[in-house]
């Protein structure tokens, strides 16, 4: 039975050489495609940590975000088999959580959702029920599809969350200059210094 390292190597491998292809082949939708590139950082053996795995992911993940850093990734219709988004997702940033060590090509990923022209759901969920894994989730912001502006434009309107970014701040749980520092921030002095909010 191959090693997790061989299978990703050579999904990997094969991904990029359709891709690089001039065929335009399409076997998966883009979300479908965001969820096998999540697949490929939760196996066991935590390989993408690994000198041989991380230049091929990062290759990967750079091509994915270019690729479709215009489209809006559909979570809520999105399916492998019978595994839905929703369920993956959950999962992924449980495995962040346990295995990650604040990996910045996997916190990219986590971040995903979390852009504002995205359901507040996705946010609300990562800041209330997966509030402790905002202290290691960072990456550079050249890994954001459409770089920091989608997680900070149009500003927050939910109660909710401009609470919550509030509660991070004022907890000291986010480091400065993270990327979840930033969104918080942002969206808290936009609050407080603008009226009619």
């Amino acid at each position: 039975m191959p090693l997790e390292r061989e299978i990703l190597e050579m999904t990997l491998t094969l991904v990029t050489e359709l891709e690089d292809s001039s065929s335009n082949l399409q076997i998966v939708t883009p979300t479908e495609e965001l969820m096998y590139a999540m697949i490929a950082f939760m196996g066991p053996e935590c390989e993408f940590l690994t000198d041989e795995i991380r230049p091929l992911l990062r290759k990967h993940l750079l091509r994915l975000y270019k690729k479709h850093k215009d489209y809006s990734f559909d979570f809520d219709k999105a399916s492998i088999g019978k595994c839905k988004f929703e369920s993956l997702y959950s999962l992924f940033v449980d495995h962040f959580q346990a295995t990650s060590y604040g990996d910045e090509l996997f916190g990219s990923l986590v971040l995903v959702p979390l852009a504002q022209k995205y359901d507040s759901k996705w946010r609300r969920r990562m800041w209330s029920d997966y509030a402790p894994a905002l202290c290691y989730l960072n990456c550079d912001e050249s890994l954001l599809i459409n770089g920091i502006r989608s997680y900070l434009e149009p500003v927050e309107k939910e109660d909710s969350l401009i609470k919550a970014y509030a509660f991070a701040l004022g907890s000291n749980d986010l480091r400065p200059g993270s990327i979840p520092y930033i969104i918080a921030k942002h969206h808290v002095h936009h609050f407080r210094t603008v009226p009619n909010n």
